[in-house]
C-alpha cells in the first residue's frame, strides 16, 4: 500500500502540472478570442474616428490666412460633440492596441488564484539559470502566508510576457501590480515546465533532464555490452562509419536514380511523379471481394477470434486468480462491445438478455484494464503474425503510425482545441495507432491534439510485447523530426517518413 500511495503520488503531481498547463491554454485562448472579438468591434468605430479627426484637422489648416478664427465660427462649422466621440474611440482603441490582451487576461486573474496558492506550494525545483524563477514562487508562496504584506520592489519580472508590461507598475508609485505579476509567473511556471528549466523531483514524469541520463559510472559498467547490443561502432570510429554509410547510399541512389520512373534529380532538383491511379479493374476486383464476404454479428466474431487466439483468458483481475463470477463469459464479450462501438453498459444491458448493468460495471472495474487489454491485443497479434494470409501482406518487420482526431463532449486532461477540424470552441483527443504491414494493430495511446505526433512514434516500437520483429517505420509529415531519425538510428530501427514536399526539403 505504501509503494502504490508512493507512485500514484508521483501521477497525481503529473496531473497536476498538466491540469496548470491546460488551464493557462484555455485562459490565454479565451482571453484572445475576447480581444479580437472587442477589436472588430471598434474597427469601424476607430475608421470613422480617424476620419472626423482628419476632417476637423484639414478644416483648421484650410482656414483663411486674413479670417480670425474664433471658437464659435469653427464650432458653427464642424461638429464639436462628433469631434471628441470620435477622440474617445481613438484612446479606448489605442488602449486596446496596447492593453487590450493584457487586461483580458487580468480579468480572468480571481480564476486563477482559485487554485494558483495551492498549485505553487509544490515542491518544484529548478536548473541553473532559472533561479529567478524559483525565487518568484517563494515570493507567491511568503505572500500568501502573510508574511509579507506587498511585493518587493525588487522582485523578479523578467519572465512577465510583453502583453502585461503595460499593467505591471503603478504609474504614480511604481509599485508591483501582483495581479499583472501573478499572472506572468503563471505563464513562466508553463513555459518552464515545457523547456525543462522548472520540474518536480519527485514526480514521474517532470524530472530534471539529467536525471533520465546514465551516470558516469554506470555508462562506464554497460559501454561495451551497449555497442554490442545496438551493433553501433564505439564513438571514436562513429564517424568514419557514419560518412562510409552515406557515401555508399549516396552512390547506390545515384545509379538508381537514372532508372526509377517515380523519383529523379533533374538540373540539380529533386522531381517526384505521381503514381498512376488504381486501375478500374482492380476496384472490380475489390468490389467482388466485398460483395463475396458473409456478414456477421460482432458477439459470433469475437467467439470465433477467441476460440482460435484464446484472448479472453488475459482478462484476470489484479489480484490473478481464475475464479469468475455468473455469466462471466457474456458479459465480458457485451462489456468490450459496449466500449468498443461507444455504445455504452446502459445501453448495452438494455439489448443483452441475462446481463444486467452491474454484471458490466464488474468486469469493466475488475478485468478490463490496460495491462488486460494490451495482452488480450498481442495474442491476437501473435495469432494473426502465424497465418499463411498475413505472409501475403508482409514479413511483420515494416510498421507505421499516424492518429485519428475525434471530437470529445466531456472534460479531459488530454482533450485541446484543434480549429482545422473542430472549430476553436470544440475540444478532441487524437488515438496514435501503430499498424504493422501486415495490418495487425500492436499499439495504440490517446494523446492530446497539441503537441506533435513525432514525440509518440518510439512508444509504440519500444513499448511492443508481440512476436513482430519490427525494423522498419514510417510516418506522415507530423511524425518526423531529425531528433526522431537520431534515436531510431541508434535503437536499430530505419526510419522512413512520407515526408510532404519533400523536394523542397532539405
Amino acid at each position: 500500500m505504501a509503494c502504490f500511495l508512493h507512485e500514484s503520488r508521483k501521477v497525481v503531481l503529473d496531473h497536476l502540472v498538466e491540469m496548470h498547463d491546460k488551464f493557462m491554454l484555455n485562459m490565454c485562448r479565451d482571453a484572445k478570442s475576447a480581444h479580437e472579438t472587442q477589436y472588430r468591434a471598434l474597427r469601424k468605430r476607430q475608421k470613422a474616428a480617424i476620419d472626423a479627426v482628419m476632417r476637423t484637422t484639414a478644416a483648421l489648416l484650410d482656414w483663411p490666412q486674413d479670417e480670425p478664427l474664433t471658437r464659435d465660427d469653427f464650432w458653427g462649422r464642424e461638429d464639436e460633440r462628433r469631434l471628441r466621440d470620435s477622440i474617445t474611440d481613438l484612446k479606448v482603441f489605442q488602449r486596446l492596441e496596447e492593453r487590450g490582451y493584457g487586461d483580458r487576461l487580468l480579468a480572468r486573474y480571481p480564476s486563477l488564484r482559485k487554485y494558483f496558492a495551492e498549485f505553487v506550494r509544490l515542491p518544484f525545483a529548478v536548473e541553473k539559470g532559472s533561479e529567478p524563477l524559483l525565487a518568484a514562487i517563494n515570493l507567491v508562496r511568503r505572500l500568501d502566508a502573510g508574511e509579507l504584506r506587498s511585493l518587493p520592489q525588487d522582485a523578479p519580472s523578467a519572465f512577465v510576457p510583453s502583453e502585461l508590461r503595460p499593467a505591471l507598475r503603478d504609474r504614480a508609485s511604481g509599485a508591483l501590480n501582483r495581479n499583472a505579476w501573478e499572472t506572468g509567473l503563471a505563464l513562466a511556471i508553463r513555459d518552464a515546465f515545457r523547456s525543462g528549466d522548472l520540474y518536480l523531483p519527485e514526480s514521474k514524469q517532470h524530472v530534471s533532464f539529467w536525471d533520465l541520463l546514465l551516470t558516469d559510472s554506470r555508462w562506464d559498467d554497460s559501454r561495451e555490452e551497449s555497442y554490442l547490443e545496438l551493433q553501433k561502432p564505439p564513438p571514436g570510429e562513429a564517424r568514419t562509419a557514419l560518412a562510409d554509410e552515406f557515401r555508399r547510399g549516396a552512390s547506390e541512389a545515384a545509379l538508381r536514380f537514372a532508372k526509377d520512373p517515380f523519383a529523379q534529380i533533374e538540373h540539380g532538383r529533386f522531381k517526384l511523379r505521381r503514381d498512376d491511379l488504381k486501375k478500374p479493374t482492380e476496384s472490380h476486383l475489390q468490389k467482388t471481394i466485398s460483395a463475396s464476404l458473409p456478414l456477421i454479428r460482432v458477439e459470433q466474431l469475437l467467439m470465433e477470434v477467441d476460440q482460435a487466439t484464446g484472448f479472453t483468458r488475459s482478462f484476470v483481475p489484479l489480484q490473478g486468480h481464475r475464479s469468475r463470477p455468473r455469466q462471466y463469459y457474456k458479459s465480458l464479450l457485451a462489456a468490450i462491445i459496449s466500449q468498443a462501438t461507444n455504445l455504452g453498459v446502459v445501453s448495452m444491458s438494455a439489448s443483452v438478455p441475462g446481463v444486467t448493468l452491474d454484471m458490466l460495471r464488474h468486469v469493466l472495474q475488475h478485468y478490463v484494464r490496460e495491462e488486460t487489454l494490451k495482452a488480450a491485443n498481442a495474442s491476437i497479434v501473435d495469432a494473426h503474425h502465424k497465418l499463411s494470409l498475413s505472409a501475403i501482406h508482409g514479413d511483420g518487420q515494416l510498421s507505421s503510425s499516424d492518429a485519428q482526431r475525434f471530437k470529445i463532449r466531456a472534460d479531459s486532461l488530454l482533450a485541446s482545441h484543434y480549429p482545422r477540424y473542430f472549430g476553436y470552441y470544440e475540444k478532441a483527443i487524437s488515438l496514435y495507432t501503430h499498424v504493422s504491414d501486415q495490418y495487425a494493430v500492436f499499439g495504440r495511446r490517446a494523446i492530446s491534439c497539441g503537441p506533435r505526433e513525432a514525440l509518440y512514434v518510439l512508444d509504440g516500437l519500444l513499448d511492443n510485447n508481440t512476436i513482430l520483429r519490427l525494423r522498419n517505420h514510417t510516418t506522415d509529415t507530423d511524425g518526423y523530426t531529425e531528433i526522431v531519425f537520431a534515436l531510431c538510428y541508434l535503437l536499430g530501427y530505419y526510419f522512413m517518413p512520407r515526408i510532404k514536399n519533400l523536394k523542397d526539403q532539405q
